[in-house]
Protein backbone atom coordinates (compact mmCIF):
# COMPACT_ATOMS: atom_id res chain seq x y z
CA UNK A 1 0.00 0.00 0.00
CA UNK A 2 1.32 3.56 -0.70
CA UNK A 3 2.08 5.16 2.05
CA UNK A 4 1.92 9.31 1.94
CA UNK A 5 4.59 11.30 4.24
CA UNK A 6 4.95 15.17 3.80
CA UNK A 7 7.48 16.73 1.68
CA UNK A 8 9.47 18.11 4.70
CA UNK A 9 10.04 14.02 6.02
CA UNK A 10 10.94 12.94 2.73
CA UNK A 11 13.29 15.93 2.43
CA UNK A 12 14.90 15.49 5.62
CA UNK A 13 15.98 11.72 5.11
CA UNK A 14 20.00 10.70 4.83
CA UNK A 15 20.36 9.65 0.62
CA UNK A 16 23.99 8.28 -0.41
CA UNK A 17 24.58 9.84 -3.81
CA UNK A 18 26.93 8.91 -6.93
CA UNK A 19 27.42 10.86 -9.66
CA UNK A 20 30.11 9.54 -12.38
CA UNK A 21 31.25 12.60 -14.62
CA UNK A 22 33.43 11.27 -18.04
CA UNK A 23 34.17 7.98 -15.64
CA UNK A 24 35.31 9.03 -12.68
CA UNK A 25 33.18 8.75 -9.48
CA UNK A 26 31.67 10.91 -6.69
CA UNK A 27 30.22 10.17 -4.04
CA UNK A 28 28.60 11.83 -0.90
CA UNK A 29 25.90 11.87 1.77
CA UNK A 30 23.01 14.20 1.48
CA UNK A 31 22.09 14.09 5.14
CA UNK A 32 18.87 17.06 3.93
CA UNK A 33 17.43 17.68 0.78
CA UNK A 34 16.26 21.07 1.39
CA UNK A 35 19.65 21.84 1.99
CA UNK A 36 21.78 22.22 -1.41
CA UNK A 37 24.69 19.27 -1.52
CA UNK A 38 28.83 20.83 -2.78
CA UNK A 39 30.74 18.43 -4.58
CA UNK A 40 33.93 19.33 -5.09
CA UNK A 41 34.93 18.08 -8.92
CA UNK A 42 38.54 18.24 -10.51
CA UNK A 43 38.70 20.60 -13.35
CA UNK A 44 40.29 18.20 -15.23
CA UNK A 45 37.14 15.78 -15.19
CA UNK A 46 34.87 18.38 -16.24
CA UNK A 47 36.94 19.17 -19.75
CA UNK A 48 38.17 15.48 -19.97
CA UNK A 49 35.03 14.13 -22.43
CA UNK A 50 34.87 15.14 -26.17
CA UNK A 51 35.81 18.58 -27.14
CA UNK A 52 34.24 20.56 -29.27
CA UNK A 53 35.93 23.50 -30.24
CA UNK A 54 36.14 25.22 -27.09
CA UNK A 55 33.43 23.61 -25.35
CA UNK A 56 33.69 19.76 -23.48
CA UNK A 57 31.21 16.96 -23.14
CA UNK A 58 30.48 16.37 -19.89
CA UNK A 59 28.73 12.74 -19.34
CA UNK A 60 26.88 12.12 -16.44
CA UNK A 61 25.18 9.22 -14.43
CA UNK A 62 23.14 9.60 -11.38
CA UNK A 63 22.24 7.38 -8.90
CA UNK A 64 20.54 7.53 -4.95
CA UNK A 65 20.54 5.09 -2.40
CA UNK A 66 18.32 4.94 0.39
CA UNK A 67 17.66 2.08 3.04
CA UNK A 68 14.40 3.08 3.84
CA UNK A 69 12.40 1.32 1.66
CA UNK A 70 9.18 2.88 2.49
CA UNK A 71 10.52 5.90 2.07
CA UNK A 72 12.43 5.32 -1.09
CA UNK A 73 9.62 4.65 -3.33
CA UNK A 74 7.81 8.06 -2.09
CA UNK A 75 10.91 9.83 -3.10
CA UNK A 76 10.35 8.67 -6.37
CA UNK A 77 8.15 11.92 -6.86
CA UNK A 78 11.24 13.96 -6.30
CA UNK A 79 14.10 14.82 -9.06
CA UNK A 80 17.89 16.62 -8.36
CA UNK A 81 19.44 19.26 -10.88
CA UNK A 82 22.81 20.12 -10.63
CA UNK A 83 24.61 23.48 -11.01
CA UNK A 84 27.75 23.02 -13.27
CA UNK A 85 30.22 25.85 -13.61
CA UNK A 86 30.55 26.78 -17.20
CA UNK A 87 27.75 24.89 -18.59
CA UNK A 88 26.90 26.20 -22.00
CA UNK A 89 23.31 25.94 -21.05
CA UNK A 90 23.54 28.43 -18.26
CA UNK A 91 21.35 26.84 -16.17
CA UNK A 92 20.69 24.02 -13.62
CA UNK A 93 21.29 20.53 -15.39
CA UNK A 94 18.79 17.88 -14.75
CA UNK A 95 20.07 14.76 -13.43
CA UNK A 96 16.90 12.66 -12.71
CA UNK A 97 14.63 11.27 -10.39
CA UNK A 98 15.63 10.17 -7.18
CA UNK A 99 16.58 6.05 -6.97
CA UNK A 100 16.74 5.45 -9.83
CA UNK A 101 20.01 5.30 -12.34
CA UNK A 102 19.61 8.76 -15.33
CA UNK A 103 22.29 9.12 -17.92
CA UNK A 104 22.61 12.66 -19.19
CA UNK A 105 24.96 15.37 -20.76
CA UNK A 106 25.79 18.68 -21.41
CA UNK A 107 28.50 20.78 -22.46
CA UNK A 108 31.11 23.32 -20.67
CA UNK A 109 33.75 25.84 -21.63
CA UNK A 110 37.11 25.71 -20.36
CA UNK A 111 37.47 29.14 -20.17
CA UNK A 112 34.91 29.60 -17.81
CA UNK A 113 37.07 26.84 -15.33
CA UNK A 114 39.17 29.32 -13.87
CA UNK A 115 40.32 26.99 -10.62
CA UNK A 116 41.76 23.54 -10.50
CA UNK A 117 38.59 22.49 -8.31
CA UNK A 118 35.01 23.47 -9.14
CA UNK A 119 32.02 23.45 -7.22
CA UNK A 120 28.95 21.33 -8.72
CA UNK A 121 25.65 22.36 -6.41
CA UNK A 122 23.02 19.84 -6.56
CA UNK A 123 19.81 20.54 -5.43
CA UNK A 124 16.15 18.98 -5.36
CA UNK A 125 13.23 20.04 -7.75
CA UNK A 126 9.87 19.35 -6.22
CA UNK A 127 7.31 18.01 -9.13
CA UNK A 128 4.01 17.69 -6.61
CA UNK A 129 2.97 15.98 -4.13
CA UNK A 130 0.30 14.60 -7.53
CA UNK A 131 3.30 13.32 -9.09
CA UNK A 132 3.81 9.82 -8.19
CA UNK A 133 7.26 9.58 -9.71
CA UNK A 134 9.68 13.03 -11.06
CA UNK A 135 10.11 13.02 -15.07
CA UNK A 136 13.26 11.27 -17.06
CA UNK A 137 15.62 13.02 -18.19
CA UNK A 138 14.56 12.23 -21.93
CA UNK A 139 10.91 13.90 -20.80
CA UNK A 140 12.59 16.94 -19.61
CA UNK A 141 14.16 17.29 -22.30
CA UNK A 142 11.79 17.03 -24.63
CA UNK A 143 9.68 19.59 -22.34
CA UNK A 144 12.35 22.12 -22.29
CA UNK A 145 12.45 22.07 -26.25
CA UNK A 146 8.59 21.86 -26.58
CA UNK A 147 8.53 25.58 -24.47
CA UNK A 148 11.35 26.90 -26.59
CA UNK A 149 8.92 26.68 -29.68
CA UNK A 150 6.09 27.79 -28.04
CA UNK A 151 7.79 30.63 -27.01
CA UNK A 152 8.95 31.35 -30.15
CA UNK A 153 5.80 31.38 -32.26
CA UNK A 154 5.73 34.44 -34.88
CA UNK A 155 3.30 36.05 -33.36
CA UNK A 156 3.29 34.75 -29.87
CA UNK A 157 -0.20 33.07 -29.57
CA UNK A 158 -1.73 29.71 -29.43
CA UNK A 159 0.48 26.50 -30.64
CA UNK A 160 -1.40 23.58 -32.09
CA UNK A 161 -0.17 20.75 -30.01
CA UNK A 162 0.06 18.33 -33.11
CA UNK A 163 1.61 20.83 -34.74
CA UNK A 164 4.89 20.73 -31.96
CA UNK A 165 4.41 17.01 -32.31
CA UNK A 166 5.34 17.06 -35.90
CA UNK A 167 8.32 19.26 -35.21
CA UNK A 168 9.62 17.17 -32.35
CA UNK A 169 9.07 13.64 -33.00
CA UNK A 170 12.29 13.65 -35.20
CA UNK A 171 14.45 14.76 -31.98
CA UNK A 172 16.78 12.14 -30.83
CA UNK A 173 14.81 11.94 -27.02
CA UNK A 174 11.54 11.84 -28.38
CA UNK A 175 11.32 7.70 -28.63
CA UNK A 176 13.14 7.85 -25.22
CA UNK A 177 10.13 10.25 -23.58
CA UNK A 178 7.66 8.49 -24.97
CA UNK A 179 8.58 4.84 -23.33
CA UNK A 180 7.09 5.87 -20.43
CA UNK A 181 3.32 6.83 -21.53
CA UNK A 182 2.65 3.11 -23.46
CA UNK A 183 1.65 2.47 -26.64
CA UNK A 184 -1.56 4.42 -27.21
CA UNK A 185 -1.39 8.41 -27.71
CA UNK A 186 1.84 8.43 -25.88
CA UNK A 187 2.27 12.32 -26.84
CA UNK A 188 -1.36 12.97 -25.82
CA UNK A 189 -0.57 11.50 -22.60
CA UNK A 190 3.05 13.21 -22.09
CA UNK A 191 1.34 16.14 -22.63
CA UNK A 192 -1.26 16.02 -20.06
CA UNK A 193 1.21 14.79 -17.28
CA UNK A 194 3.49 18.43 -18.29
CA UNK A 195 -0.03 20.21 -18.38
CA UNK A 196 -1.68 18.77 -15.24
CA UNK A 197 0.43 17.23 -13.05
CA UNK A 198 3.85 18.99 -13.87
CA UNK A 199 2.64 22.69 -14.56
CA UNK A 200 5.03 23.21 -17.32
CA UNK A 201 1.97 24.80 -19.86
CA UNK A 202 -1.20 25.16 -20.17
CA UNK A 203 -3.42 23.53 -22.94
CA UNK A 204 -6.73 24.06 -24.02
CA UNK A 205 -9.87 24.25 -26.61
CA UNK A 206 -11.01 27.21 -28.08
CA UNK A 207 -14.55 27.71 -27.21
CA UNK A 208 -17.09 27.71 -30.21
CA UNK A 209 -18.36 31.49 -29.42
CA UNK A 210 -14.55 32.62 -29.30
CA UNK A 211 -13.96 30.71 -32.37
CA UNK A 212 -16.76 32.43 -33.99
CA UNK A 213 -14.89 35.78 -33.69
CA UNK A 214 -12.10 35.02 -35.64
CA UNK A 215 -12.54 35.80 -39.33
CA UNK A 216 -12.80 32.43 -41.83
CA UNK A 217 -9.92 33.33 -44.06
CA UNK A 218 -6.96 31.21 -43.20
CA UNK A 219 -8.66 28.59 -41.14
CA UNK A 220 -11.19 27.62 -43.98
CA UNK A 221 -10.17 23.97 -43.66
CA UNK A 222 -9.74 23.90 -39.76
CA UNK A 223 -12.58 26.24 -39.37
CA UNK A 224 -14.67 23.26 -37.34
CA UNK A 225 -11.83 21.47 -36.24
CA UNK A 226 -10.31 24.80 -34.53
CA UNK A 227 -13.28 24.03 -31.68
CA UNK A 228 -11.54 20.61 -31.02
CA UNK A 229 -8.26 20.29 -31.41
CA UNK A 230 -5.59 21.22 -28.30
CA UNK A 231 -3.07 23.93 -28.56
CA UNK A 232 -0.95 25.47 -26.08
CA UNK A 233 -2.02 28.72 -24.13
CA UNK A 234 0.50 31.48 -24.48
CA UNK A 235 -0.03 35.12 -23.26
CA UNK A 236 -2.56 37.12 -24.55
CA UNK A 237 -3.05 34.58 -26.70
CA UNK A 238 -6.76 35.25 -28.11
CA UNK A 239 -5.58 38.69 -29.30
CA UNK A 240 -2.28 37.29 -30.82
CA UNK A 241 -4.23 34.44 -32.83
CA UNK A 242 -6.29 37.12 -33.74
CA UNK A 243 -3.04 38.88 -35.36
CA UNK A 244 -1.73 36.00 -37.03
CA UNK A 245 -4.91 35.17 -39.24
CA UNK A 246 -4.82 38.77 -40.37
CA UNK A 247 -1.40 38.53 -41.23
CA UNK A 248 -1.86 35.40 -42.66
CA UNK A 249 -5.09 36.52 -44.46
CA UNK A 250 -2.78 39.50 -46.00
CA UNK A 251 -0.24 36.92 -46.98
CA UNK A 252 -2.72 35.06 -48.82
CA UNK A 253 -3.96 37.88 -50.78
CA UNK A 254 -0.39 38.88 -52.13
CA UNK A 255 -0.15 35.15 -53.27
CA UNK A 256 -3.76 35.47 -55.17
CA UNK A 257 -2.63 38.97 -56.76
CA UNK A 258 1.27 37.68 -57.67
CA UNK A 259 -0.08 34.50 -59.38
CA UNK A 260 -3.17 36.39 -61.34
CA UNK A 261 -0.14 38.97 -62.55
CA UNK A 262 1.83 35.68 -63.45
CA UNK A 263 -1.50 34.44 -65.23
CA UNK A 264 -1.83 37.21 -67.01
CA UNK A 265 2.00 37.89 -67.79
CA UNK A 266 1.85 34.13 -69.46
CA UNK A 267 4.87 33.16 -67.28
CA UNK A 268 5.87 29.86 -67.38
CA UNK A 269 4.78 27.58 -64.38
CA UNK A 270 9.05 26.77 -63.17
CA UNK A 271 9.45 30.28 -62.99
CA UNK A 272 6.25 30.94 -61.01
CA UNK A 273 6.73 28.43 -58.49
CA UNK A 274 10.32 29.74 -58.02
CA UNK A 275 9.12 32.94 -58.14
CA UNK A 276 6.39 32.54 -55.47
CA UNK A 277 8.89 30.28 -53.41
CA UNK A 278 11.29 33.35 -53.09
CA UNK A 279 8.20 35.92 -51.95
CA UNK A 280 7.40 37.72 -48.76
CA UNK A 281 4.14 36.19 -48.20
CA UNK A 282 4.96 32.31 -49.06
CA UNK A 283 8.02 32.54 -46.68
CA UNK A 284 5.21 34.47 -44.08
CA UNK A 285 2.49 31.28 -44.18
CA UNK A 286 5.35 28.71 -44.56
CA UNK A 287 5.67 26.68 -41.21
CA UNK A 288 9.59 27.03 -39.65
CA UNK A 289 11.20 23.86 -39.78
CA UNK A 290 14.14 23.87 -36.77
CA UNK A 291 15.36 20.40 -38.24
CA UNK A 292 15.72 22.30 -42.09
CA UNK A 293 17.52 25.40 -39.90
CA UNK A 294 19.88 22.62 -38.02
CA UNK A 295 20.74 21.21 -41.23
CA UNK A 296 21.71 23.71 -42.76
CA UNK A 297 24.36 24.23 -39.81
CA UNK A 298 25.09 21.02 -40.18
CA UNK A 299 25.91 21.33 -43.69
CA UNK A 300 29.22 23.66 -42.27
CA UNK A 301 32.22 22.39 -42.55
CA UNK A 302 33.05 25.29 -39.48
CA UNK A 303 30.01 24.30 -37.31
CA UNK A 304 28.52 20.71 -35.89
CA UNK A 305 25.16 19.77 -34.67
CA UNK A 306 25.02 17.71 -31.98
CA UNK A 307 22.07 15.20 -32.11
CA UNK A 308 22.17 12.47 -29.23
CA UNK A 309 19.64 11.44 -26.87
CA UNK A 310 20.99 12.73 -23.49
CA UNK A 311 22.10 16.34 -25.19
CA UNK A 312 19.40 18.81 -25.78
CA UNK A 313 19.91 19.98 -30.01
CA UNK A 314 22.40 22.33 -30.00
CA UNK A 315 24.58 24.42 -32.92
CA UNK A 316 28.44 23.82 -31.70
CA UNK A 317 31.38 25.68 -33.59
CA UNK A 318 34.11 23.03 -34.64
CA UNK A 319 33.12 19.32 -35.38
CA UNK A 320 34.40 16.75 -33.54
CA UNK A 321 34.91 13.03 -35.24
CA UNK A 322 33.12 10.97 -32.36
CA UNK A 323 30.92 9.31 -34.18
CA UNK A 324 28.15 8.79 -31.16
CA UNK A 325 26.90 12.05 -32.25
CA UNK A 326 24.43 11.47 -35.49
CA UNK A 327 24.74 14.58 -37.68
CA UNK A 328 21.94 15.47 -39.83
Amino acid sequence: MFKLFSLHFLMSRTMRVSLTLNGATFTATWADMSTPLPLLIPRATLIGGVAYGATYEVECIFFTALDEVDVASALECLGVQACFPGSVSKGRHYLGPVGKTSESALFVTETALTTENVTVILAQQYFTERCHSAPTVAEVLLADHILTIIANDECLGSVCVTAVQNRVIVFPFYDLAMQHHGTTCPFTKFIKRFDVILGYWKVFRYPPDDRRQFPTFSFDLDGVRMTTIELFESKEYFANDLAREHLHHRAQVEIRLELERLRVEGIPYEDVIQHLGESRSYKTLREVQCTRLLRSYAARRDYGVVHHPNHSLMVVQGVSTDDRFAIF
